[in-house]
């Protein structure tokens, strides 16, 4: 007997078939889960953490608008000296 006499005897191809197939929906289906999950995962994460970084660059306009600085100035690389009050 071949191979392909062995499997029609025992008519299992069609069934390993139909189960690879479903195995790759299901499969399928928890990646996309799991990645949906992690990507609000790592969102609700960042969100703190950009709503720092928004607080402390609105103080740093402030301290810049209140010590004169333009922007210009304050954005490029150039360093700013400011003097000491105490001075």
């Amino acid at each position: 007997m071949g191979a392909s006499a062995a499997e029609a005897e025992t008519g299992w191809s069609g069934w390993e078939q139909w189960l690879r197939g479903h195995l790759d929906i299901e499969r399928d289906k928890m990646l996309r889960g799991f990645a949906e999950r992690m990507s609000q995962y790592v969102h609700e994460k960042l969100a703190s953490r950009d709503a720092k970084i928004a607080k402390l660059e609105a103080q740093v306009e402030t301290l810049l608008t209140l010590l004169a600085v333009p922007k210009s100035a304050a954005k490029s690389a150039d360093v700013v000296e400011l003097k000491r009050v105490n001075e």
